[in-house]
């Protein structure tokens, strides 16, 4: 491909130019003067070449050298368009009151996520309090742990 040769005809100059160099010649000295440029000339082609292949697919929307299928899953601001068109992570304006969710809804969701999370520390807690895990103040610490956190689940 272009980006190939282009790469190659490079190194290919720069080799060139150093195999001249060395050899000291009065002749070669000439050809080392234009083959420098020309290896400068043929990397600054490469670079040109692969950024135009690295351009967005809409001109004048994502910045972001989408070309590529590595990047397409580096969408972390949501700019590309999602499956239905429109993009990853803005608000749908035709979204209205009645597709979001209720406030005692979210409530008890979050209601249920706290218990699930209680129970789970409940039980790491548990690992630590055998004799031959831990010391005594591990253990008086964990036990102060404990009561704090009962105290909260008694709130919710």
């Amino acid at each position: 491909t272009i980006a190939t040769a282009l790469l190659l005809a490079h190194g290919f100059c720069a080799w060139l130019s150093t195999l001249a160099w060395t050899l000291k010649s009065t002749n070669v000295k000439g050809v080392v003067s234009w083959l420098v440029p020309v290896g400068f000339l043929l990397h600054a082609g490469w670079l040109a070449f692969v950024l135009h292949l690295a351009g967005p697919l809409q001109p004048g929307r994502v910045a972001l050298p989408a070309k590529f299928r590595t990047v397409l899953y580096l969408d972390v601001f949501g700019w590309l368009p999602g499956p239905h068109g429109q993009r990853g992570g803005a608000p749908s304006s035709a979204s209205t009151d009645r597709d979001r969710p209720s406030v005692g809804h979210l409530r008890d969701s979050l209601r249920q996520l706290c218990l699930r999370l209680y129970s789970e520390l409940q039980r790491d807690a548990a690992f630590w309090e055998g004799q031959d895990v831990a010391d005594q103040a591990t253990l008086e610490r964990i036990d102060g742990l404990r009561e704090r956190l009962q105290g909260r689940a008694a709130e919710l």
